[in-house]
């Protein structure tokens, strides 16, 4: 097979969740605005080998419940690198969120701890700001702004069963 010159060259992606440098947590972010600000690949369910990995668990579960908030997590030696999940696979970018029973103990608790996965954030446009010049001179404005001029009235929605 004959190569060309200006071939993109092949880049195979190796899984990195269970490399030598563990997944580390970062900044921690406000639950609401975390939720509605990207795009949700998928969700994974940490879940607890023994006791003491439980207990860890829970505690994180916790914290971000009683604080309503999201946590970042990343891979390789700085934890800034994106979490792939499957050999050739889509890079994503991770969040923890945790949940709790209400009115729980470590002990007798219920919790639950998830892996968001996202490769899209979402991002509103930018708005029109006009100047001061503009608003004064109102055919430069009137240029920009389109009319609505009222239409035809819709047809009642008719029903096929009577």
């Amino acid at each position: 097979m004959v190569r060309k010159k200006n071939a993109v060259p092949i880049f195979s992606r190796k899984r990195n969740l269970d490399d030598l440098h563990p997944v580390k947590a970062g900044k921690r972010l406000p639950l609401i605005p975390t939720l509605t600000g990207f795009v949700w690949k998928a969700s994974l369910q940490i879940v607890h080998e023994d006791g003491v990995t439980r207990d860890f668990l829970y505690h994180i579960a916790r914290d971000l419940h009683e604080k309503q908030e999201m946590m970042t997590t990343g891979a390789g030696l700085k934890g800034n690198q994106p979490l792939v999940i499957r050999d050739d696979g889509t890079p994503y970018r991770g969040f923890l969120h945790g949940e709790i029973q209400p009115g729980s103990n470590p002990d007798d608790g219920q919790y639950k701890l998830l892996l968001l996965l996202s490769d899209q954030e979402l991002k509103l446009p930018q708005t029109f700001a006009p100047s001061e010049a503009s608003l004064t001179n109102h055919s430069s404005l009137s240029a920009r702004v389109p009319i609505l001029l009222p239409g035809p009235e819709p047809s009642p929605i008719t029903s096929c069963w009577g």
